[in-house]
């Protein structure tokens, strides 16, 4: 069975909780990846089979060496320096892998959390050591991308740091 991915939660107010990290939100479409045997299928936050419309990620994840393995993230496109879902619809709802590449939409798949890997569950592992085994096992496709996070002091609320 395919673990789910946490979803994140609205809040209206700053708040600080110790060893928690921050991530940046990005305008993309959430997606498990998940390879078993040697392939790799990419699912919707909804369960569906989004492989066809993103064929150039699958493929980068079918190259790494990892087998076994449930990553969560969100494919982007980039509008200049920024994720644009606009930009992303062109593919979002095309099946067809030629036809999605012939849209000359690059994709990219950020990946923030390791659920699974080498058949096992990850979950119970602290964030930070899943952060540390991403970047250790899935590296060097350029559909890949490891997003930056942030982990606050104290005296720093989350509306702080996204100004600077």
């Amino acid at each position: 069975m395919t673990p789910t991915p946490a979803l994140a939660t609205l809040c209206h107010d700053p708040f600080f909780e110790p060893g928690w990290i921050y991530e940046r939100k990005l305008d993309g479409e959430r997606c498990l990846a998940v390879k078993r045997d040697g392939r790799t299928e990419l699912r919707s936050r909804t369960g569906r089979d989004v492989t066809g419309s993103f064929p150039e990620v699958a493929e980068a994840l079918d190259a790494q060496a990892a087998d076994g393995f449930v990553l969560d993230g969100e494919v982007v496109a980039f509008d200049g320096p920024r994720t644009s879902f606009s930009r992303l619809q062109g593919r979002i709802q095309i099946s067809d892998p030629q036809r999605a590449r012939r849209t000359g939409i690059r994709v990219h798949h950020d990946v923030f959390d390791v659920l699974e890997s080498d058949g096992e569950d990850r979950r119970d592992l602290p964030q930070r050591e899943r952060k540390a085994l991403l970047r250790a096992e899935w590296t060097g496709a350029n559909q890949l991308r490891h997003p930056r996070y942030l982990g606050l002091r104290r005296d720093k609320a989350a509306k702080d740091v996204v100004r600077e």
